[in-house]
């Protein structure tokens, strides 16, 4: 019998919603501040823009994560701990920045070199945070490549069945409408077993995420996450 995807609570469900938009903002200021690298002001104006919501971006992944840790051990955890859950949670992100083991969604300052990243490939990207899906769009066809959108799990299916060799790569959400991420990737594979597949999780995954469901993927990513690594990862799965 198959698991059901773990419910989000309306709280999480917003948080979600949240991070899509923070991340969708800060990835169309870094477009902008390209686009104005010979303009000092107009630049300076836009990376002040970037460093708010990449302090809005941290403390809601913050609020996040408190919001799970009290789900998953109760109040009680929360009022024992002789260590604030904010500070203690602070400190986690703190590490896990410093070790490189979740990178936030901030990109640097300095602007990373897109050249290599570029390609002429077909993409399909499935996401349903509208904002997101507009600024990945925005994305990849900059970089050259060919972007075809869908913004929930049944539509994607559909496309890809009308020509199931017409992408090279298949970027999806986990969380999407009326089909999530992993059983459209489990549609495409049965129809065409050697697609590539990327996921991007807004959240941790859990225990309805099993690890025969990720070897679907040629990729599993984390949202926020900033576009230089994204496109570092798509060019990857594409050249493998």
């Amino acid at each position: 019998m198959e698991k059901e995807p773990k419910k989000r609570t309306p709280v999480e469900q917003e948080l979600h919603k949240l991070n899509n938009a923070l991340g969708a903002v800060l990835g169309f200021s870094n477009l902008l501040q390209r686009h104005l690298r010979d303009d000092d002001i107009g630049s300076e104006y836009v990376t002040k823009i970037g460093t708010a919501i990449r302090e809005a971006l941290r403390h809601a992944e913050l609020l996040e994560r408190a919001v799970q840790t009290s789900d998953s051990l109760g109040p009680a955890h929360l009022t024992s701990s002789s260590t604030s859950p904010e500070r203690s949670l602070e400190a986690q992100a703190t590490t896990q920045e410093s070790s490189g083991v979740a990178p936030s969604a901030a990109e640097s300052s300095e602007l990373p070199d897109w050249g290599p990243l570029g390609g002429c490939e077909s993409l399909l990207i499935v996401e349903d945070a509208q904002d997101f899906l507009n600024l990945l769009s925005t994305f990849f066809s900059h970089l050259g490549y060919d972007v075809t959108l869908a913004s929930d799990g049944r539509s994607a299916i559909q496309m890809f069945e009308q020509d199931p060799r017409r992408f090279d790569l298949v970027v999806l959400d986990r969380d999407l409408p009326h089909v999530d991420g992993v059983r459209v990737a489990q549609e495409m594979r049965s129809i065409r077993p050697k697609v590539r597949l990327m996921l991007l999780s807004g959240s941790n995954l859990d225990e309805s995420d099993s690890p025969a469901d990720m070897m679907d993927f040629q990729a599993v990513l984390r949202k926020p996450i900033p576009l230089s690594e994204l496109g570092k990862q798509v060019r990857r799965v594409l050249d493998q």
